[in-house]
């Protein structure tokens, strides 16, 4: 990982830490999927892979991880 890399993935773990935990975990999946989106687009800028559709994938990943967290609080 580059330099620009790590220092843009440590500035949005340190700012993912000022996130309320919205629910057990939450802070980690933000995590995760930051990790993922820097590694799409490293991928991104070597095979101009189609990064938009992705990282809106991974998006749309937190919010089914919320769901089922607000699901399971309530069953």
């Amino acid at each position: 990982m580059s330099l620009d890399h790590r220092y843009l993935v440590n500035l949005l773990f340190s700012t993912i830490k000022k996130v309320e935990e919205r629910c057990p975990g939450y802070q980690e999946e933000l995590q995760k999927i930051i990790i993922e989106i820097v590694s799409l687009e490293r991928e991104h800028y070597t095979r101009r892979i189609s990064i938009k559709q992705k990282i809106a994938e991974r998006c749309s990943r937190v919010g089914v991880f919320l769901d089922r967290s607000v699901k399971e609080k309530i069953s």
